[in-house]
Protein backbone atom coordinates (compact mmCIF):
# COMPACT_ATOMS: atom_id res chain seq x y z
CA UNK A 1 0.00 0.00 0.00
CA UNK A 2 2.99 2.30 0.45
CA UNK A 3 4.10 4.43 -2.44
CA UNK A 4 0.70 4.86 -4.11
CA UNK A 5 0.44 8.58 -3.27
CA UNK A 6 2.60 11.16 -5.02
CA UNK A 7 3.55 14.37 -3.27
CA UNK A 8 3.43 17.71 -5.07
CA UNK A 9 6.60 18.80 -6.86
CA UNK A 10 9.31 20.77 -5.08
CA UNK A 11 10.27 24.15 -6.53
CA UNK A 12 13.11 26.33 -5.34
CA UNK A 13 14.09 29.53 -7.17
CA UNK A 14 16.95 31.64 -5.81
CA UNK A 15 18.16 35.05 -7.00
CA UNK A 16 21.43 36.94 -6.38
CA UNK A 17 22.59 40.33 -7.52
CA UNK A 18 25.81 42.12 -6.60
CA UNK A 19 27.72 45.28 -7.42
CA UNK A 20 31.43 46.02 -6.93
CA UNK A 21 32.62 49.52 -6.00
CA UNK A 22 36.31 50.40 -6.34
CA UNK A 23 37.66 52.53 -3.50
CA UNK A 24 41.33 52.51 -4.50
CA UNK A 25 43.33 50.32 -6.84
CA UNK A 26 43.59 47.47 -4.29
CA UNK A 27 40.49 48.06 -2.17
CA UNK A 28 36.91 47.27 -3.13
CA UNK A 29 33.49 46.99 -1.52
CA UNK A 30 30.91 44.56 -2.83
CA UNK A 31 27.20 44.89 -2.06
CA UNK A 32 25.18 41.66 -2.36
CA UNK A 33 21.44 41.05 -2.24
CA UNK A 34 20.26 37.43 -2.19
CA UNK A 35 16.72 36.08 -2.20
CA UNK A 36 15.94 32.44 -1.45
CA UNK A 37 12.60 31.18 -2.80
CA UNK A 38 12.08 34.68 -4.21
CA UNK A 39 8.63 34.03 -5.79
CA UNK A 40 7.52 32.73 -2.35
CA UNK A 41 6.21 29.47 -3.82
CA UNK A 42 4.92 27.13 -1.08
CA UNK A 43 6.48 23.67 -1.00
CA UNK A 44 4.03 21.23 0.51
CA UNK A 45 5.39 18.51 2.77
CA UNK A 46 4.36 14.89 2.46
CA UNK A 47 0.84 13.55 2.43
CA UNK A 48 -0.46 11.26 5.18
CA UNK A 49 -0.06 7.71 3.82
CA UNK A 50 -1.73 5.85 6.70
CA UNK A 51 -5.05 4.54 5.29
CA UNK A 52 -6.55 4.32 8.81
CA UNK A 53 -5.85 7.95 9.60
CA UNK A 54 -8.68 10.50 9.33
CA UNK A 55 -6.27 12.77 7.40
CA UNK A 56 -5.33 10.08 4.85
CA UNK A 57 -4.14 11.64 1.57
CA UNK A 58 -4.16 15.19 2.92
CA UNK A 59 -1.11 17.41 2.99
CA UNK A 60 -0.55 18.73 6.49
CA UNK A 61 2.28 21.29 6.38
CA UNK A 62 4.29 23.54 4.07
CA UNK A 63 7.82 24.91 4.12
CA UNK A 64 10.15 27.26 2.26
CA UNK A 65 9.15 30.82 3.01
CA UNK A 66 10.94 33.65 1.22
CA UNK A 67 14.24 34.69 2.82
CA UNK A 68 16.25 37.82 1.99
CA UNK A 69 19.91 38.43 2.79
CA UNK A 70 22.02 41.56 2.30
CA UNK A 71 25.79 41.76 2.70
CA UNK A 72 28.75 44.12 2.35
CA UNK A 73 32.14 42.63 1.54
CA UNK A 74 35.40 44.53 1.88
CA UNK A 75 38.25 43.23 -0.28
CA UNK A 76 41.87 44.32 0.07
Amino acid sequence: MLGILYNPGFQNHNFTIFKDFAITENHRIQFRAEAYNWPNHPNWNGADTNPRSPTFGKIQTKSSERQLQFALRYQF
